[in-house]
């Protein structure tokens, strides 16, 4: 058995919907997983001194070996809800000196209380920053890299217009041999010495808890590529199946039990538009109007504008009049709780429509009565799954 070196911050978690208090951060939740699959991990990470020995007993396991280094903060990250921007604290954080790192496979994480200089036979990079930094920028080498980003990180990384021209800058310096970039929808896609090899989908979940999700997905792809030895497209495969199982479970692991079942692939690369129903009368309404439409743009999801010739054309404040271009929708998210009705007589031109139906709503007594009307409403109590199920949807 290999030993992976784990590189990665250990931070607070909280949730507000659905409720989750967690100590994890990315590399709390990769080392977790990879040693649940059986791998030996040595994990490098940031925390204050009268922290430690917590740290230690919380992630208690004789597969993973601790090197804390001292820093000044316990960082947290707070989100409303799974899909949401965090706020982190402290608004100030201190930058502690580097951890130099030399091993044969390393796993290396962006951090936001300083950084990891890693020289390694193979190593996997995921800076998790809206500005990544490249990886040899603070000196680390690898004699085989892979890096993993998402569809923006890719062009902030290589300051390219384009992820054409992107994976070419990246794949050009650094022994990069593999690129992997995280497109929501869409799945990943693979590149190996430049050249895109395969596109690996996003598998459906029942429910989706997102927060830690590309951890996971980091974490299995490395244990695979790294430590077994498997293909790219197999690795990253793999790890989406992980994502997969952790979405809808919370289980922290890579293993292959992890990876095994029934896993239903969402469309890649078809189209589709998102009609986004609710009441805007009061502003707790039009917040979560507007932050379903949110969620559903940083995902790449179209968005549908309320149009027609019925009242409901009327006042609808998040689209210019210049984009009511027409868009039929391929599938409708109805916020249910508060209903009016002008947003029920627009689930009913969906109905008869035959388009499918994603209904969210957290439980509200209120609008039992009124959902009975359409059974094959599918109906979400949490955010995040409304979310991706009507994304998923939209594209079937």
């Amino acid at each position: 058995m290999k030993t992976l070196d784990v590189a990665g911050g250990l931070y607070g978690e909280n949730c507000r919907f659905p409720k989750v208090e967690e100590i994890l951060g990315s590399g709390g939740r990769a080392a977790i997983a990879l040693a649940d699959a059986g791998q030996e991990i040595r994990w490098h990470y940031y925390c204050p001194p009268h922290l430690q020995q917590e740290a230690r007993t919380i992630m208690a396991t004789p597969r993973i070996t601790h090197f804390a280094y001292s820093s000044n903060d316990q960082i947290h990250f707070s989100y409303m809800h799974p899909l949401s921007r965090p706020i982190y604290s402290p608004g100030k954080i201190s930058i502690s000196p580097p951890i130099t790192i030399n091993a044969a496979f390393v796993l290396r994480f962006g951090m936001m209380e300083g950084d990891a200089i890693v020289t390694a036979n193979s190593c996997v990079y995921d800076p998790q920053s809206l500005d990544p930094i490249p990886f040899e920028a603070n000196g680390s080498h690898a004699d085989r890299l892979a890096v993993v980003l998402n569809q923006e990180e890719v062009l902030s990384y290589s300051r390219a217009p384009d992820e054409e021209q992107a994976v070419k800058r990246i794949a050009a310096r650094s022994n990069v041999s593999v690129i992997l970039v995280k497109s929501g929808a869409d799945g990943c896609r693979v590149y190996e010495n430049g050249k895109l090899t395969a596109t690996v989908p996003a598998y459906r979940s029942d429910r989706v808890y997102k927060i830690g999700t590309g951890d996971i997905f980091t974490a299995a792809f490395s244990g695979a590529w790294l430590c077994d030895g498997r293909r790219p497209a197999d690795a990253a495969d793999h790890a989406s199946r992980c994502v997969s199982r952790y979405a809808e479970t919370r289980h922290v692991s890579t293993s292959e039990t992890s990876s095994q079942g029934n896993f239903l692939p969402a469309p890649i690369g078809t189209t589709g538009a998102v009609l986004v129903l609710g009441s805007t009368s009061s502003m707790p309404c039009a917040w979560l109007f507007h932050e379903a439409r949110d969620a559903l743009r940083r995902m790449g999801v179209t968005i549908s504008p309320r149009t027609g010739t019925s009242s409901m054309e009327r006042g609808d404040p998040f689209v210019s009049t210049a984009s009511k271009a027409s868009i039929s929708p391929t599938a409708v998210l109805a916020l249910l709780d508060q209903l009016d009705t002008a947003t029920m007589l627009w689930i009913f031109d969906a109905f008869r429509s035959k388009l499918p139906i994603v209904g969210y709503s957290q439980g509200s007594p209120s609008i039992a009565h009124s959902l009975s009307t359409f059974p094959e409403m599918e109906i979400c109590d949490d955010f995040s799954t409304a979310i991706y199920h009507v994304a998923w949807a939209a594209r079937s």
